[in-house]
């Protein structure tokens, strides 16, 4: 079942023509989120903070969101192909 909105941030691939087309054919309404108001996508933006905060800072490789937040030497940590950081999300996510 498609959702009614689609509420979207402002960048171009969610504002493209091609988004908004195949978001039009399947009846489903699209609003843009009001800049710098992240409460707009509440859940989404929460989501994302506990991503980052419970699985992605203990990963190997996190450079973090400033250079307070690194872990030391990430660039000779590991790295994730991304059906593998997928999968690790899954697993993360479901446990």
């Amino acid at each position: 079942m498609a959702p009614e909105t689609l509420v979207v941030d402002h960048g171009k691939v969610y504002l493209s023509e091609h988004l908004l087309s195949v978001c039009a054919r399947l009846g489903i309404s699209v609003q843009p989120a009001r800049p710098l108001t992240p409460t707009d996508k509440a859940a989404v933006e929460r989501f994302f903070r506990t991503l980052g905060e419970g699985l992605l800072a203990a990963l190997p490789g996190y450079k973090g969101s400033d250079i307070h937040s690194r872990g030391a030497g990430p660039e000779d940590c590991a790295y994730f192909f991304t059906h593998e950081l997928e999968q690790v999300i899954r697993e993360w996510t479901a446990t």
